[in-house]
């Protein structure tokens, strides 16, 4: 083998390292760019599942709402403005019992709904 037949086997040998780190390299910017997306990806899962919730939550309160109003008020307890304000919290935060506690399933199907794609 002659002196310029080594070199330049040592050239190719230096170029296909250095084309193998370029594709290693590649290859670790693209799987951080799929992490990254992973990430986003279940970011805008978690947004998604809140604001069914959040809607589940807002859907209970006007029932109980509307089911508070369908019954008669009686004249025995006068409440007034205080009263209303009371039970309207009253009713916020059973709905918000009850949306968080998935007995209705409602906001899994809504977020089944809007995350199809």
């Amino acid at each position: 083998m002659k002196v310029g037949d080594y070199q330049l086997n040592m050239l190719n040998m230096e170029n296909q390292k250095r084309l193998e780190d370029t594709k290693d390299q590649q290859f670790k910017n693209k799987l951080e760019e799929l992490q990254n997306e992973n990430s986003k990806d279940s970011n805008q899962d978690q947004e998604l599942k809140a604001v069914a919730q959040e809607f589940e939550s807002l859907f209970v309160h006007l029932m109980l709402k509307e089911m508070r109003n369908s019954v008669p008020e009686s004249d025995y307890l006068d409440t007034g403005l205080q009263g209303d304000i009371f039970e309207d919290m009253l009713d916020e935060e059973y709905a918000k019992e009850i949306a968080s506690s998935e007995q209705l399933n409602l906001s899994k199907v809504i977020y089944e709904q809007l995350s199809k794609k």
